[in-house]
């Protein structure tokens, strides 16, 4: 599996866009007062109208920000979405553990179990042998 920056996996995104609002909105709702910026994802044609929203530097520069801001935005996004899909999978081994962990402990004690069934059956097979053997010496001395 690639990192959320790789470039092996930059056209392979599986997630939906309801994934990356929501995404957005639990990483948005941590701190909504230090994302404001975030909000001010500004298009080439809408810049001019909201300059007094965002603040404004150099001309130049100004144009620049709301693509970079916007790139940003969608590695923080993706990085997100990397995050919670590690905390799923990690979810999903430690309820696999918990699983593991008790079908373990039930082995073991059917282990047990039949380890103390195994030491019954040895102890009668051999004083089976030896009932054998006596019976065995008995019929050869009655012939």
């Amino acid at each position: 599996m690639y990192g959320p920056n790789s470039p092996r996996r930059k056209g392979k995104l599986p997630f939906t866009e309801n994934a990356i609002v929501s995404a957005l909105s639990e990483y948005a709702s941590q701190n909504p007062m230090q994302h404001l910026d975030g909000l001010c994802i500004i298009g080439t044609v809408q810049f001019e109208s909201a300059q007094h929203v965002c603040g404004s530097g150099g001309e130049v520069n100004d144009e620049i920000k709301p693509v970079k801001r916007h790139t940003g935005q969608r590695s923080r996004v993706r990085k997100l979405q990397y995050i919670a899909e590690l905390e799923r999978t990690v979810t999903v081994f430690q309820a696999l553990e918990s699983e593991l962990a008790i079908k373990v402990d039930s082995l073991l004690q059917q282990r047990a179990a039949l380890s103390m069934e195994n030491n019954k059956l040895k102890q009668k097979v051999a004083r089976l042998q030896e009932e054998r053997l006596i019976v065995n010496g008995q019929y050869r001395s009655l012939r």
